[in-house]
């Protein structure tokens, strides 16, 4: 019984770290941007979630869906975030084209 309560707690434990993690690393994301200024220039679903993760910094990335004016999915969060990622990688390298669509929608 003491055992299965230690891994209970272990794993609820490493999840609250790699939740905290995440957060960290998406608000360094938004820094960058901030940064390179074309935060404002995003369209307005990954605008969106940029502003509820600084307005959230730590909360999971399910809970970060929920905050948005039209709800999403964990995994649509995680797909806007790997999208924001390759967005700032090529804006980064100078390959600006097409990568920010103007104005929000």
């Amino acid at each position: 019984m003491r055992s299965h309560a230690n891994k209970l707690v272990n794993c609820d434990a490493a999840n609250i770290n790699k939740s905290l993690e995440a957060a960290r690393l998406q608000m360094e994301l938004i820094r960058q941007m901030e940064d390179l200024g074309i935060v404002e220039e995003l369209p307005a679903p990954l605008f969106e979630l940029v502003m509820a993760r600084k307005k959230n910094p730590s909360i999971t990335l399910k809970e970060l869906g929920q905050t948005l004016p039209r709800p999403i999915s964990k995994s649509t969060v995680e797909y806007r975030w790997r999208k924001l990622e390759t967005m700032l990688r090529k804006q980064s390298k100078g390959d600006d084209a097409n990568v920010l669509r103007k104005g929000r929608r």
